[in-house]
């Protein structure tokens, strides 16, 4: 087990956390990764003239919330809050760059004894989870994709891909 606090990049291991202290070979390579990938203002909010609140910068692997807020004098002002992750994505990534990126290094591993991995998004309703998971066959996501005709794959079906790819190797005939 790994533990860090939302929004940190220090992950704790098993031994630094006091747990199963006789397995020290596993606990060093135990890590949660926390990525977060920023989502374009939808059709209907550009519509609406929402104004964008959240910045990436990936160049920081950091968040940047601005909130308005309005003081006692009823004069407004923005708050710049900030959150650092291991790694951030900016709107303008699709999926297969944030594969290559974070999920293709685990595939690659998933023979190695020992190895587990797992991947899963988390967010509120509308955040993406869905459309970076799945793919996407024709939503306002799409026109971020290599090609706007075809439709962009998903992270499972990517990783699908590539487990399938690594099986027909002959090194993993016998997995």
């Amino acid at each position: 087990m790994s533990a860090s606090r939302p929004g940190s990049s220090k992950a704790r291991t098993n031994e630094q956390l006091g747990v199963g202290g006789n397995n020290r070979n596993r606990t060093a390579r135990t890590k949660i990764t926390v990525v977060v990938r920023k989502r374009p203002l939808t059709e209907t909010e550009v519509a609406r003239n929402d104004v964008d609140v959240v910045e990436a910068a990936g160049d920081e692997n950091t968040i940047y919330v601005h909130e308005l807020k309005t003081r006692v004098d009823c004069t407004k002002y923005i708050d710049k809050h900030s959150y650092m992750f291991d790694r951030v994505y900016g709107e303008r990534v699709n999926n297969r760059e944030l594969y290559e990126d974070i999920i293709r290094p685990l595939t690659e591993n998933i023979f190695t004894p020992g190895f587990k991995c797992s991947c899963f998004a988390y967010g509120q309703t509308g955040s993406g989870k869905t459309y970076t998971m799945m793919g996407s066959e024709n939503t306002a996501h799409s026109k971020f994709s290599e090609s706007a005709s075809s439709p962009e794959l998903g992270i499972f079906e990517l990783a699908v891909n590539n487990i399938f790819e690594l099986l027909a190797q002959s090194k993993h005939e016998d997995k």
